[in-house]
């Protein structure tokens, strides 16, 4: 499988604006840059390669490429994502929202190797507080669904709905270029025949640092719960990089390095974000 990407997401400590237009795992600070730039719409396309055991007996290896476009309102925000998938995997090991989870404990040693569509995402936001309104920080309240469009019989996702509600946090801090990012959900996983999966809490927070009129570099901690029951906790560091390619596009990179066997052990990806 052709090594691909991963749009990476770095979240943080205290509010907000949304990550979706730039890919489900973007960076908030790269949703703050589209809202304030004045553009109606946003879209990201992104290049994601993720690899690992997750605690199975088989390695996992996961191309992941995103396509989002976002509308973009004065106080909130409303995000389609259509992804494409080739994966190498087995029923312990799926997919969601270009992540990946261990969903059973067969151990078997048996693995398929597939492409096609992965699950579809919705996503929208309303922004509750706005530091350039006044207030400390910026919050907004957060829902989505990931709808099963997926080819569950090629080992892609879960084959059920998911429902995530959350909030997510940026703050810039007085007279200097360090910013600050966090968010946390709660997420209804759908229940598999006759594999009952928990549902998902999940936190990140991080910081960054933007150059005058230049690029950024944030890092972040996330960490999940697991959705099977006795499973490591999903944990990682989140290294995120973007430059600016002109008023209204920008690049991004990312990496993400596991932290339990419950997560990825690797994970490198590009992107592109272009506001009109």
């Amino acid at each position: 499988m052709k090594k691909l990407i991963a749009i990476v997401c770095c979240v943080g400590i205290f509010s907000v604006p949304l990550a979706w237009a730039e890919g489900p795992l973007a960076s908030i600070y790269d949703t703050v840059r589209s809202r304030e730039s004045g553009y109606d719409w946003t879209f990201s396309a992104a290049l994601e390669y993720l690899t690992g055991r997750l605690d199975t007996s088989v390695t996992t290896r996961t191309g992941y490429l995103p396509f989002t476009l976002q509308r973009n309102m004065p106080r909130s925000r409303v995000a389609v994502t259509l992804p494409y998938i080739s994966q190498r995997t087995t029923i312990d090991v799926a997919d969601r929202e270009g992540r990946l989870y261990q969903v059973n404990t067969t151990g078997t040693t048996s693995y398929t190797t597939s492409a096609g569509l992965s699950d579809i995402l919705l996503k929208g936001a309303y922004d509750y507080k706005r530091q350039k309104d006044g207030d400390k920080f910026d919050l907004s309240w957060v829902g989505k669904i990931k709808f099963p469009s997926a080819d569950h019989a090629k080992g892609f996702g879960t084959d059920e709905t998911d429902v995530s509600i959350g909030a997510e946090g940026f703050r810039r801090l007085e007279d200097s270029q360090w910013f600050l990012m966090g968010d946390m959900y709660y997420t209804n996983i759908g229940d598999q025949p006759a594999n009952k999966l928990n549902n998902e809490f999940a936190l990140s927070m991080g910081a960054g640092y933007q150059w005058p009129e230049s690029h950024y570099l944030s890092a972040s901690y996330e960490e999940k719960t697991a959705l099977s029951e006795d499973r490591p906790r999903p944990r990682n560091f989140i290294f995120h990089y973007g430059h600016p390619i002109s008023e209204d596009s920008d690049f991004t990179g990312n990496i993400i390095w596991g932290l339990s066997e419950g997560a990825p052990d690797f994970g490198i990806g590009v992107g592109v974000n272009v506001r009109f």
